[in-house]
């Protein structure tokens, strides 16, 4: 057991962290973006963060970039993400509620 496994055993606590990544515009074009986020992800389980979390927006806001970088789709992004990870945590930082039918946001 590590260290950092032992200090959580005996005090029962353990500081947690996790990765958003909140830009695509970095992780290059078409089927590249997946590409860098599937290293970004499983460099980040290896290291031993415990998540890893995606925007849920239609389009980059603003603040972070214009709306003309690319975007992927919240969802389907850490679903794709679970099939190459296999302990950290995925989500999304958000849920765009005003888009998804209730019942589905819901069940997940």
């Amino acid at each position: 057991m590590t260290a950092t496994g032992q200090l959580a055993e005996r005090t029962g606590s353990l500081m947690k962290f996790g990765l958003q990544h909140p830009s695509f515009s970095s992780d290059g074009k078409g089927s590249e973006v997946f590409e860098s986020l599937k290293g970004i992800a499983t460099q980040a389980e290896r290291l031993g963060y415990d998540s890893f979390r995606v925007m849920d927006h239609l389009h980059q806001i603003q603040g972070v970039g214009s709306p003309e970088e690319p975007m992927l789709e919240g969802w389907t992004t850490i679903s794709a993400l679970a099939g190459v990870t296999s302990r950290i945590r995925l989500g999304t930082l958000v849920t765009g509620n005003v888009y998804r039918h209730p019942s589905i946001v819901e069940v997940r």
